[in-house]
């Protein structure tokens, strides 16, 4: 009875040791800043209607800050441009991305971006289908995060960090991350 017990104490420690490792590996870091997958291709538009591409993204380092609503009043979003403006102001290697849904049956609007990126458009369904399946958001509370994260994205169009525009910790993350993904290179 004593080896069937030590046995199976071996199998369990075994097992949890397997799925420990297996989920430590899942999750690829550099740098101390996680990388939880590569952006699939994509293609939006800009504010000037031309074509914009996950090839474009190579080279910088981008925060994309998504809205569900067309030129939604985002005031936790200004903090967060507020707090990376001298970082990107002095750094023209990071840009920042605020993406909507095409207006329907209207002129698209051109709102000043005064932070390298600019603003992006797609047909809503295409941009959920894009927030879920490349961003890797939740599909049941897509709208709820959306309005309360931002994400970072390399210079490899890799998904880097989810940062809370809420949260000042996550935020004061967001500019360590973004510094530690710039001495990568």
């Amino acid at each position: 009875m004593n080896k069937t017990i030590i046995w199976t104490l071996v199998i369990f420690l075994f097992i949890v040791f397997v799925g420990i490792f297996t989920t430590q590996m899942q999750q690829k870091t550099v740098g101390g800043v996680p990388i939880y997958s590569k952006l699939p291709d994509f293609e939006f538009q800009d504010s000037e209607r031309q074509s914009f591409k996950r090839v474009q993204l190579y080279g910088k380092i981008s925060v994309f800050n998504f809205h569900l609503t067309h030129l939604e009043k985002d005031t936790l979003t200004q903090a967060v441009k507020n707090a990376l403006r001298p970082l990107i102001n002095s750094n023209p290697s990071i840009q920042l991305f605020d993406v909507f849904p095409t207006q329907q049956n209207s002129e698209q609007a051109n709102p000043t971006n005064t932070l390298g990126g600019g603003f992006l458009y797609a047909e809503e369904s295409a941009l959920k289908s894009f927030m879920v399946k490349g961003m890797l958001m939740p599909k049941e509370r897509l709208e709820a995060f959306a309005n309360q994260k931002v994400v970072l994205i390399d210079a490899k169009a890799r998904i880097r960090g989810y940062y809370s525009k809420v949260k000042p910790g996550d935020v004061a993350k967001l500019k360590a991350d973004i510094l530690t993904i710039l001495n990568e290179r």
